[in-house]
């Protein structure tokens, strides 16, 4: 029997996404500037960590059967990680410096 090959498309998605030339992670492209504060960082993990529930949300209501529960479960993990940074965002100290306090209305 003559075995054929898979078609090209095929091919192309089981390509290795790492290469033996490159680092061996995609941070290289990605950087977060060495002197934002805590706060910042915090606030935007959480902001990501909402937009990533929505898409997710958004694509299990176009899925069914294990897809949408693998779909409906990266949802969920990713509302837990935004739970959890709110709750270190709210557990972090307000500022106690006299500059830092904001006017009374």
């Amino acid at each position: 029997m003559k075995k054929t090959s898979p078609p090209v498309t095929e091919q192309l998605v089981n390509v290795p996404l790492r290469h033996n030339n490159l680092p061996g992670s995609a941070s290289h492209f990605f950087a977060v500037v060495p002197d934002v504060d805590t706060e910042s960082m915090l606030c935007h993990a959480s902001e990501t960590l909402a937009c990533l529930s929505v898409m997710a949300t958004d694509l299990a209501r176009e899925l069914e059967g294990p897809r949408r529960h693998m779909i409906l479960a990266i949802q969920q993990l990713s509302a837990l990680g935004e739970l959890l940074v709110n709750r270190v965002l709210d557990n972090l100290e307000p500022p106690h410096g006299p500059s830092d306090v904001p006017p009374h209305c």
